[in-house]
């Protein structure tokens, strides 16, 4: 299986937006958004939003919040990752 990210929004510095292409048709449609905010000492928030459309049904619904927990978990991965590289990059060496 191929995943296919195409962005769908894009604001240097502020917001990345993208959905994700090539999952199983019964996964539904799933976006993710990173909304970036500068922060105290000049470092910057990031907020990650992710967004899964199953269906309307209740076993559908069930699955969508299994693939949100996934995503969320994953998220956070990303963006700890995401501050372990931004911590080494500005550490003196």
């Amino acid at each position: 299986m191929a995943l296919v990210e195409t962005v769908t929004a894009w604001e240097p510095g502020a917001q990345l937006a993208y959905r994700v292409d090539g999952l199983p048709a019964r996964l539904g449609t799933i976006s993710n958004a990173w909304h970036l905010a500068p922060s105290a000492g000049g470092g910057s928030t990031v907020i990650v939003t992710s967004t899964v459309d199953t269906g309307p049904r209740p076993p559908q619904q069930a699955i969508g919040r299994l693939i949100a927990r996934k995503l969320a978990s994953s998220s956070e991965v990303m963006l700890d990752g995401l501050a372990d590289h931004l911590d080494r990059a500005v550490a003196p060496s």
